[in-house]
C-alpha cells in the first residue's frame, strides 16, 4: 500500500531501477531505453504490481514527457536544416504517413469490410513514437544528415498525423450522420492545428526574447521548465496537440537567435534522462 501512496518513493524506485537495467541493456550493446521499458514492466501492474497509476496520473507524465520531447525536437529544426533538407523530408513524411493511412485501412476493411472502423484505424497508423527515438539518439549522441532527417521526420510526422486523423474522424462523423458539414470537415480540424500554432509561436517569441538575456544554467532550466509546462497546459486546456505547439515552440526559440539560445537546448537535453525513464 505505501508504494500506491508514496510517490517520492515511487519516483526514486522507477527512477534508480530504470537507470541500472538501463546501463545493464547498454553494455549489451541494445539501447537504454529497452532497459526502461523492461522496468516499467516489471514494476508494473502486470508483475510486481509497484507501480499502478490512475488514468489521469499517466496522462499527467506522459504530457510532461511529450512536452520535452516536442521541444527537443524543435530545437534542432532550424532554418538552415529545412532548407537544405526540405524536399526530402517532405516527401519522406507524406510517403510514410500516407502509405501507412492506405495500407492500415486497405488492410482492415477487407477483413471487416467496414469503411467508418477502418478510417479509424488507419488515421492511427501514422501517429510515430517521438520520446523513444529522441532518447536513443540523445543516448549515442548521435550527429548528422541521417540524426537531422530522423528528428525532422518524427517531429513534422506528428503535425501530420495529427491533421490526417483530425479530417479522418470528421469524415467518420460525416458517414454517421449522413450529414456534410464544411465546418466539422475542414475549419474544426484546420482550427485545432491553427490554435496549437498559435500558442506555440506566441510562447516561444516570449521566452526567446527573456532566454536571450540569462546566462545562468539554472535560470534556463528553471524557465524552459516554465515554458514547456505551460505550452502543454494550454494546449491541454485549449484540447489541441501538445506535441505540435511545444515543438514549434522549440522552433521559434531556436530560430529567433540561434546562437545565444543554443545553450537552452542543451541544459534542457541534461536533465531529460527521468523524464523518459518515467515515461518509458
Amino acid at each position: 500500500m505505501i508504494f500506491l501512496i508514496n510517490y517520492l518513493l515511487l519516483a526514486a524506485i522507477a527512477i534508480g531501477l530504470g537507470f541500472l537495467i538501463g546501463k545493464g541493456t547498454h553494455l549489451l550493446k541494445i539501447t537504454g531505453v529497452v532497459g526502461y521499458i523492461v522496468t516499467g514492466i516489471i514494476l508494473g501492474p502486470d508483475i510486481l504490481g509497484i507501480i499502478h497509476l490512475s488514468s489521469v496520473e499517466t496522462e499527467t507524465v506522459t504530457n510532461i514527457a511529450l512536452g520535452f520531447v516536442a521541444f527537443i525536437i524543435g530545437g534542432e529544426l532550424t532554418i538552415s536544416l529545412l532548407r537544405k533538407m526540405g524536399k526530402s523530408i517532405i516527401a519522406i513524411i507524406i510517403g510514410e504517413s500516407l502509405g501507412a493511412f492506405f495500407i492500415v485501412f486497405l488492410g482492415v476493411y477487407l477483413l471487416t469490410n467496414n469503411i467508418p472502423l477502418s478510417i479509424i484505424f488507419a488515421a492511427m497508423a501514422p501517429a510515430s513514437a517521438p520520446a523513444g527515438t529522441v532518447a536513443v539518439i540523445q543516448e549515442y549522441k548521435a550527429k548528422g544528415k541521417l540524426t537531422d532527417a530522423i528528428l525532422a521526420v518524427v517531429g513534422f510526422d506528428d503535425g501530420f498525423a495529427i491533421l490526417i486523423y483530425a479530417f479522418s474522424i470528421a469524415i467518420v462523423g460525416v458517414i454517421f450522420s449522413g450529414v456534410f458539414s464544411v465546418s466539422n470537415v475542414l475549419l474544426v480540424p484546420l482550427a485545432d492545428i491553427g490554435i496549437a500554432l498559435l500558442i506555440g509561436c506566441m510562447i516561444g517569441a516570449i521566452f526567446a526574447l527573456i532566454f536571450k538575456r540569462l546566462i545562468e544554467r539554472e535560470e534556463i532550466i528553471a524557465l524552459s521548465i516554465t515554458a514547456i509546462l505551460l505550452t502543454a497546459g494550454l494546449s491541454i486546456f485549449l484540447g489541441v496537440s501538445l506535441i505540435l505547439a511545444c515543438m514549434i515552440m522549440g522552433m521559434i526559440i531556436i530560430n529567433f537567435y540561434p546562437q545565444d539560445n543554443k545553450p537552452v537546448f542543451e541544459h534542457v537535453r541534461s536533465v531529460s534522462l527521468p523524464v523518459y525513464i518515467f515515461f518509458l
